[in-house]
């Protein structure tokens, strides 16, 4: 409701949270609702669940396990000489 989202508008200004955060806190919305917003606004696809078949095993390989993990990232596809897919969990995260 647009009183929620006032309320959560307030309450951004207040503590500098992300609004997406806000409004779960709030259960104003679901997360995968917060999600699908972000990746729209991105214009990136959002995937769900990744399905394994999607993964290219070879191309997963070159990226080091220890920075995949500490990253949160999944290559997916190669698109090209310059281009890969990659999965993460937060494309706003990038340090």
């Amino acid at each position: 409701s647009r009183e929620k989202l006032d309320e959560a508008l307030e309450l951004q200004e207040e503590r500098g949270d992300r609004i997406g955060e806000i409004l779960l806190s709030m259960k104003a919305v679901t997360e995968q609702q917060i999600l699908e917003a972000l990746a729209e606004q991105m214009e990136i696809p959002y995937v769900e669940k990744l399905d394994p078949k999607q993964v290219d095993g070879e191309l997963a390989g070159k990226i080091p396990i220890s920075f995949a993990k500490n990253a949160l990232v999944l290559p997916i596809v190669h698109r090209g000489p310059s281009f890969v897919d990659v999965a993460c969990c937060d494309p706003l995260d990038v340090e």
